[in-house]
């Protein structure tokens, strides 16, 4: 269980009544409610979701801004491990960097053919190398630097195999994606993603075309589009 209000203030208002209004958007009712001295941080308890986190995955900007204001973490996580920056549309997410928000994603997964790497830090620097190898004929490596937030230190991503070795530095927001030539047999290709005192996002995968049509479930589903 979370912890309940510990305003001591009793106004009969319930987590339900928050986030529907959260939900609404009715910042009036909301700085009402606050202005009464009630703690709108509150989380539920069966699920540990915040208001603010209701605020951010409905892009609720006002609501998220007014929670923010009355000390709402963003940094919060609920119970299945949801935070609030990531369902945020992008003038939430300032407003969360704005107050604080300093999580740490380094977050390699993994599927049949497929090796990715997302990285987002706000505010500490990440030193970090990783390495990883797909075995196949039709390797692709591409990678994906988001414009927020704002990037600084430095960013590489090199790739090496059977066809030859590349190596690209990530200097700023851009998507790329380098179809590496086709082998006649299996054969190894390494990725390895270097950052020194990196912030910002960046997106990284290594895939081969041949193992990813040959999974079951459409193509998006392993691969999505990052163009968009």
């Amino acid at each position: 269980m979370h912890d309940g209000d510990k305003s001591g203030v009793d106004d009969g208002v319930g987590f339900a009544d928050i986030e529907r209004l959260v939900r609404l958007g009715d910042v009036a009712a909301l700085a009402e409610i606050a202005a009464t001295g009630r703690d709108m941080d509150r989380r539920e308890d069966w699920t540990g979701r915040s208001p603010l986190m209701i605020a951010c995955g409905t892009g609720q900007v006002e609501a998220a801004r007014l929670l923010l204001s009355y000390g709402a973490d963003p940094n919060a996580v609920d119970d299945d491990g949801w935070n609030c920056y990531d369902p945020a549309p992008p003038a939430i997410r300032e407003l969360l960097v704005a107050h604080g928000f300093d999580l740490l994603f380094y977050q390699p997964s993994w599927g049949r053919g497929l090796q990715n790497l997302r990285v987002l830090s706000a505010v500490r620097p990440v030193d970090e190398t990783w390495t990883v190898s797909i075995v196949g004929t039709e390797p692709v490596v591409e990678f994906r630097a988001l414009p927020f937030p704002p990037m600084s230190g430095r960013a590489s991503v090199s790739v090496a195999g059977g066809a030859g070795a590349r190596s690209f530095a990530v200097g700023g927001p851009g998507h790329r994606l380098d179809r590496l030539p086709v082998t006649a047999e299996l054969a190894t290709t390494t990725l390895a993603v270097t950052l020194e005192g990196f912030r910002g996002e960046l997106r990284v995968r290594l895939f081969c075309e041949a193992l990813i049509r040959g999974n079951d479930g459409p193509r998006d589903f392993w691969v999505p589009d990052w163009t968009s």
